[in-house]
């Protein structure tokens, strides 16, 4: 009973050791920790018996454990504030430094390692002319959002939206409610700085009520340009109502 208390009690001032700033002295490290397979039930532990085992505790408190016995494969001690902890590769961990403010975190799959990245942002701007109908051989103009108040417009600058911020225009969206008569077609385009862009939608000649898209063409506009939309009725007779419209913009 007094052995095995014995024993109990150096095994506590073995782990208190360290902590208590009681170094050990004179350590010769072994390849391995098994040192004391020599040792049999009732032996007791000689002075340099615990000195050694001491120096294996310290050794593991200042080794780097690898990432299979849960430890990071690597000193981290000098890694800067917001660094992120990865797998670089199996078993492998790596710091990825701190991006930019504002951006996010993103993965490109397995495989592949994270990044940084800008957030993708994405907007519409949406109108509607609440069925009004263009005169016929007219060109009219309406603006980016919102509806007209006084009919269709034949002033241009009187429905142009300046753009606060840069971007793409694209996925143009346009409605009509009723039908185009057979007479002609029905253009509408989207203009930057009072020049046509390649953004544009028709609604064939005697064409019902239907909704038209221009997925396919885009154009970049800085903060300070002019954006509205164009609308040329080629009919004899008035056009057809006008629902509404949508355009998505990408902020760059």
């Amino acid at each position: 009973m007094k052995s095995k208390l014995f024993r109990i009690l150096i095994s506590f001032l073995i782990l208190l050791a360290p902590a208590a700033g009681m170094a050990s002295t004179g350590c010769n490290y072994p390849a391995s920790l098994d040192s004391w397979s020599d040792k049999v039930a009732g032996d007791f532990w000689t002075v340099a018996d615990v000195n050694q085992l001491r120096c294996a505790v310290e050794k593991l408190e200042s080794t780097v454990r690898s990432t299979q016995y849960g430890g990071t494969g690597a000193d981290f001690s000098a890694t800067a504030q917001g660094n992120i902890l990865y797998f670089s590769s199996a078993g492998v961990l790596s710091a990825l430094p701190p991006g930019t403010s504002g951006k996010f975190l993103q993965t490109l799959g397995a495989g592949a390692n994270p990044q940084w990245a800008t957030a993708p942002m994405k907007m519409a701007y949406n109108g509607t002319a609440q069925g009004l109908q263009c005169l016929n051989g007219e060109t009219d103009f309406f603006a980016l959002s919102g509806s007209p108040t006084a009919g269709c417009q034949t002033s241009e600058v009187r429905t142009q939206t300046p753009m606060a911020i840069a971007g793409t225009f694209k996925n143009f969206y346009f409605r009509t409610s009723g039908s185009q008569p057979a007479s002609g077609t029905l253009v509408a385009t989207i203009r930057k700085n009072g020049v046509d862009t390649a953004v544009t939608v028709t609604i064939p000649a005697n064409g019902a009520a239907q909704t038209v898209s221009d997925t396919s063409n885009s154009f970049s506009v800085a903060a300070g340009d002019l954006i509205g939309i164009k609308t040329v009725n080629n009919a004899a007779t008035s056009s057809a109502n006008i629902g509404g419209w949508s355009i998505e913009f990408d902020p760059s």
